[in-house]
């Protein structure tokens, strides 16, 4: 949903984080019908936990066998106000995923001087 959240996203989850490395980032849209909502209320009392829980990788392996839509919505386990989008490049539908190009992306340096 946000440039800001991808990029909380990869730097909880990129062990180690190397701020060097290049990144890029991509902005995609598609319409509204081709996404299904996960709510929070839904997701196991452990979601956020890293690594994910059986349970919670399970909700994200049914989603892609059922085939039931080309962009999951859920929140983001960082910041959980926030919304993550799954994308399932198997789904029929993918193709109506537009992606721009991409644009380079750096990190704050200040994000290591904690």
């Amino acid at each position: 949903e946000h440039q800001s959240t991808a990029a909380l996203e990869v730097f909880a989850n990129r062990m180690p984080f190397v701020l060097e490395e290049q990144y890029k980032a991509f902005h995609l849209e598609w319409p509204d019908n081709l996404t299904e909502t996960f709510p929070l209320k839904q997701l196991p009392q452990n979601w956020r936990i890293h690594p994910a829980s059986t349970e919670t990788r399970e909700i994200g392996d049914r989603w892609v066998k059922e085939q039931r839509s080309a962009v999951l919505a859920l929140p983001s386990a960082v910041s959980p106000a926030d919304t993550n989008f799954l994308l399932n490049p198997e789904h029929a539908n993918f193709k109506r995923i537009r992606i721009a190009p991409s644009i380079d992306f750096e990190f704050d340096p200040r994000l290591l001087n904690r």
